[in-house]
């Protein structure tokens, strides 16, 4: 059983964590309220571009940011080192911008790969950001061909309050958390149970597992996907139908907020989700698409985290042909859609 000392370790890496992924909420749905309460009075921002005090970073991050028609900074391999009442983390970012086209020119996506070195101070049971140094690593401006037809049955992303995001509960200033070391780890434990019923959902998809796919919803739940409005069995039968018809999927998951209210959850999760398709002009075509899953879990009597409902919210997506690929000698495993996947193998 983990110590006193080694429990609050968790905690404070989760407060952490949880800011980092607040931030980027923050200047995705363009809420500067939100920027700002992520980080401590007179904090310093170095963008590369930009070198300065909070005051002076959130009116420059806010114009820089209002030459693109959408943002998504996708959060990942977040590393966290304790050193008493200061923290250090590194996080790898991959931030897709959106830039309108002019003139007739096609839109363009400008891609950056960078990592947020950070160091925090603790705040009573929180923590803030002090210190932030964006450390570049690549990018590449990419002109957008075709892209999905998300029409009116789509919920689109809204870069303001008008986001489904802001019509959960989530991170409500009225709730009152746990104060209690016991009822903070269980908040802690529901969360990652809560991030592993996400990633099983991704599992069941990728996979073709209607019955893993299942298993992450209560029978009467919710989802709201675009394509399909209604229940679970619904859902499950309409999501294998299209993926069947694609030659492989894998949805990547990040930014995973969530915020526990005693038998009810509601997060909110990053996805880029790739298809490779079938293309009668191509041959093989890559059709990518972000999104957020913005849900509510329940906890029914003894019965684990479930969904209760989902709404998925469309940021982006382009379709690309897939050009030459690298062969596969036989000795490499290969994914498989089925349980024949190695995943389903374990000794």
């Amino acid at each position: 059983m983990a110590s006193e000392t080694e429990a609050q370790a968790l905690l404070d890496k989760q407060a952490i964590w949880d800011r980092i992924m607040l931030y980027a909420r923050g200047v995705d749905r363009c809420d500067w309220d939100l920027v700002r309460s992520c980080f401590s009075e007179g904090a310093l921002d170095e963008h590369g571009a930009f070198k300065g005090t909070l005051d002076e970073f959130v009116p420059w991050i806010q114009e820089a940011l209002a030459r693109y028609r959408v943002t998504m900074h996708t959060v990942s391999n977040v590393q966290v080192e304790l050193e008493g009442d200061v923290a250090h983390a590194e996080s790898y970012v991959t931030a897709y911008h959106r830039l309108p086209g002019a003139d007739g020119e096609p839109e363009q996506d400008f891609v950056v790969g960078a990592r947020w070195n950070d160091r925090l101070d603790r705040q009573g049971d929180d923590w803030l950001i002090s210190h932030r140094q964006v450390v570049w690593d690549w990018n590449k401006i990419e002109p957008v061909g075709r892209e999905w037809d998300f029409n009116e049955k789509y919920v689109k992303a809204r870069r303001d309050h008008l986001d489904p995001v802001y019509d959960r509960p989530a991170f409500s200033s009225d709730f009152q958390r746990p104060r209690d070391l016991e009822g903070r780890i269980q908040e802690l434990a529901d969360k990652q149970a809560i991030r592993e019923a996400l990633y099983r959902y991704c599992r069941g998809v990728d996979r073709l597992d209607p019955e893993l796919i299942r298993s992450c919803y209560y029978p009467d739940a919710t989802d709201d996907h675009g394509t399909y409005q209604g229940h679970r069995d619904g859902f499950v039968r309409h999501a294998g139908d299209g993926l069947a018809t694609m030659l492989g999927t894998m949805h990547y998951i990040g930014n995973v907020l969530v915020d526990v209210q005693d038998r009810v959850a509601y997060s909110e999760s990053y996805c880029i989700a790739y298809h490779r398709m079938p293309s009668r002009k191509t041959g093989v075509a890559e059709h990518v698409v972000a999104c957020r899953y913005v849900d509510r879990f329940e906890r029914r009597a003894e019965r684990p985290w479930l969904l209760g409902d989902r709404t998925v919210t469309y940021e982006w997506s382009r379709i690309d042909p897939v050009g030459e690929e690298q062969a596969y000698a036989p000795s490499f495993t290969r994914a498989q859609r089925d349980k024949s996947d190695l995943i389903y193998q374990r000794p």
